[in-house]
């Protein structure tokens, strides 16, 4: 259930009203349960490691995520939003885990190991270090590919109709294709997948433009990788991106 109520459009004002949530510098409770969602019973289980779905997040903390959208939904309205499309891309990760039996990792910015199992449950959270965001995809790329990974995706929690089957068609289409892209409709891409690391993708790319998907795929034709283009989403960081939201979070 979402934990968005109907929203008041005033001069193109958004304005949320919240359920009960504190979210502070020190710890996390949340209203909708989300501490619940890695609480499967996963021990007993044989994981398949040569894949790897990696998941990119940052810690919801007011005035410190999501800063595109405070002027729309306000500091706390914007770290909610945050708060919940996480948890929501975690349930998505954590039942493919389940069925497909891959590993899934949490990479994060803000807050800790200890503030992120606190608020989404025991699991495997790691920090995506300095750099921007090119350095860190690579980074964990790097990882994944050292400890053993033959298919390794990373999404973001930003696209909330990214679906368990397109993540399910990325790794699927891995074991014949170099390089597998989302694209989001914003000219950035959702979700990226290798079959092995390629550092040149991720150097000199223009960040938060809408020339991030373009620039790739010129890196890609360059290389002359195999690639394959998944279904086109939109994702929401902007205050245009809100009523997308509305239509599209379950």
């Amino acid at each position: 259930m979402s934990i968005f109520r109907p929203a008041s459009f005033v001069k193109r004002k958004i304005v949320i009203v919240l359920a009960p949530t504190v979210i502070d510098a020190s710890g996390f409770e949340s209203g909708a349960g989300g501490n619940e969602l890695w609480r499967e019973k996963f021990s007993h289980m044989v994981f398949n490691m040569q894949e790897r779905v990696l998941l990119f997040s940052r810690y919801p903390e007011p005035g410190r995520t999501k800063k595109r959208l405070i002027d729309s939904l306000g500091a706390q309205g914007a770290a909610e939003l945050q708060r919940r499309m996480t948890e929501l891309a975690v349930e998505k990760g954590t039942q493919l885990a389940r069925e497909r039996r891959v590993s899934l990792s949490v990479y994060f910015e803000g807050g800790d190991s200890g503030l992120m199992e606190k608020w989404l449950g025991p699991g495997t959270y790691r920090p995506q270090g300095p750099g921007d965001l090119g350095e860190r995809m690579r980074c964990a790329f790097d990882r994944a590919f050292e400890e053993g990974a033959q298919r390794v995706i990373i999404v973001g929690t930003d696209c909330p109709s990214l679906s368990l089957e397109i993540m399910t068609q990325a790794l699927d289409r891995l074991q014949d294709h170099e390089l597998v892209i989302g694209p989001a409709r914003d000219g950035g891409y959702y979700l990226i997948g290798l079959q092995k690391p390629l550092p040149q993708l991720f150097s000199n790319v223009p960040w938060g433009t809408d020339r991030v998907l373009a620039s790739t795929l010129s890196r890609a034709n360059r290389l002359d990788l195999s690639y394959l283009l998944l279904e086109k989403l939109s994702d929401v960081d902007r205050p245009s991106d809100l009523d997308v939201l509305f239509c599209e979070m379950p």
